[in-house]
């Protein structure tokens, strides 16, 4: 009976060392990317670069395509005539849309349009987050 409970009690020891071995190797490699990743949120440059990105865009086109298929509780995606590929709209303006009405994001604008073909205009602006967040890191300086 007591050869058993030493073999338990140095299973036991093994397993601790492994866990424990396992955690130094493993709480580095996730917490030092998040740590990286909150920075780089934070820094005035990543703002500034994900900003600018966004508000020199420039699209147009009229919606050839709503893809039923591929689209999920909060979106929808859309083919513009102009673009090969497909643009990810939020649910709510994708119910609306149709085919044959048109999209325009002009640049340094921070907002695109949805114009439908009766004249009804939709509105979305798609730099907030990044807008309110650059200018506050910049009144802060």
């Amino acid at each position: 009976m007591y050869q058993y409970f030493h073999i338990k009690e140095k299973d036991y020891k093994h397993e601790s060392l492994i866990v424990k071995l396992l955690l130094f190797v493993f709480i580095p490699v996730i917490v030092i990317p998040v740590i990286i990743v909150s920075l780089q949120h934070k820094s005035v440059s990543f703002l500034e670069k994900e900003y600018f990105e966004i508000h020199t865009l420039s699209y147009s086109g009229i919606i050839t395509k709503k893809l039923e298929e591929k689209s999920t509780g909060r979106t929808g995606y859309i083919v513009l005539n102009t673009e090969w590929f497909e643009r990810k709209v939020p649910f709510y303006i994708y119910r609306e849309i149709e085919e044959g009405d048109s999209l325009v994001k002009l640049p340094y604008c921070d907002s695109e349009w949805y114009i439908k073909q009766n004249g009804e205009k939709i509105e979305r602006d798609l730099n907030s987050f990044f807008r309110e967040k650059y200018f506050s890191k910049l009144c802060k300086e």
